[in-house]
């Protein structure tokens, strides 16, 4: 769990400065809120660029790995000695995702307590839903209409958004960073076969 919550931290960061800034933007002293939504973009924009950069890399490093550990295992197999293993950071489609995932756990524990806060009588706006909206208000700014409003539950919930947002921002281009690295060693493999002939051995 601990390698998951590291690969979490950057995304993390990024989420909060990308945040501040959309704060910035959403209080700015500008009569047109066109203004405010093509800045909005443009942060949110870059935070994906950003993370996806890097979760591109981690793709590309998962798949490495397991090739290595695929390696290791063959010695085991061969010798029986316990040799090992990096299976945390090793290839699989879903952990791109998880990443992002657990970027978002934060807001959906806030979300959970708002919902049982609200429903008990708490209040719309009680701060266990201000929180983790000002804390994703690199989402959420779009839905607050670019301009200084009251914060609806419509709003707080919007917030919600940012899981599939920041999921897809690092499991996607994990996935691709791992078909290209697959690509690559697929590619030499054809080659050696190539040479070898029957004599290739994997």
């Amino acid at each position: 769990m601990k390698f998951y919550i590291k690969q979490a931290l950057i995304p993390a960061i990024y989420l909060v400065f990308m945040s501040f800034t959309a704060f910035s933007v959403v209080f700015m002293n500008v009569e047109n809120s066109v203004v405010r939504y093509i800045l909005l973009s443009l942060n949110l924009a870059l935070y994906a660029y950003l993370v996806s950069v890097m979760a591109f890399k981690d793709g590309e490093d998962a798949v490495r790995i397991r090739s290595a550990n695929d390696l290791e295992r063959e010695e085991i197999i061969r010798t029986g000695e316990d040799r090992p293993l990096k299976l945390a950071q090793e290839y699989k489609p879903w952990k791109g995702f998880l990443f992002g995932f657990i970027v978002c756990i934060p807001l959906l524990f806030f979300i959970l307590i708002y919902t049982i806060v609200f429903l008990c009588g708490g209040g719309a706006t009680n701060i266990m839903g201000v929180i983790p909206f000002f804390l994703y208000l690199m989402v959420t700014g779009f839905v607050w209409g670019g301009s200084i409003v009251v914060i609806t539950p419509l709003h707080i919930y919007f917030s919600l958004v940012a899981v599939v947002f920041i999921s897809c921002c690092t499991g996607i281009p994990y996935l691709l960073g791992a078909k290209k690295i697959m690509k690559q060693q697929k590619m030499i493999e054809q080659k050696q076969r190539q040479i070898y002939g029957n004599n290739y051995k994997k």
